[in-house]
């Protein structure tokens, strides 16, 4: 991780991190957010220090699924029937669990 954490914002960004992965989607038409920054400035702690190290990961990249594209994945389950809607929020879950995971350290 680039960007330096006290302990206390460690913290603050676990709880922003576990609040985005309650309110991220599941499945298609859940009625809940499908990306994590759209969620994240509404979630308690240092969210912003959080988006901060989410846009630095994705690089030039607008989201996960424009990473996952730049990379070759085929993330636009409209396109390509082995990539569905479910398989990029799990995708999304996933790197929720390692930021999570990272931050807890």
């Amino acid at each position: 991780m680039t960007t330096t954490f006290t302990q206390t914002e460690r913290h603050e960004a676990v709880q922003a991190l576990l609040y985005v992965k309650g309110e991220l989607s599941r499945e298609f038409g859940d009625g809940k957010p499908a990306n994590i920054c759209h969620i994240l400035p509404g979630s308690p702690g240092a969210y912003k220090r959080v988006l901060a190290v989410i846009r630095e990961r994705l690089g030039t990249s607008e989201t996960l699924a424009d990473w996952l594209v730049a990379r070759g994945f085929q993330a636009r389950g409209f396109h390509d029937p082995h990539w569905t809607y479910r398989m990029l929020q799990d995708a999304r879950h996933r790197w929720l669990d390692s930021l999570i995971a990272e931050f807890s350290e």
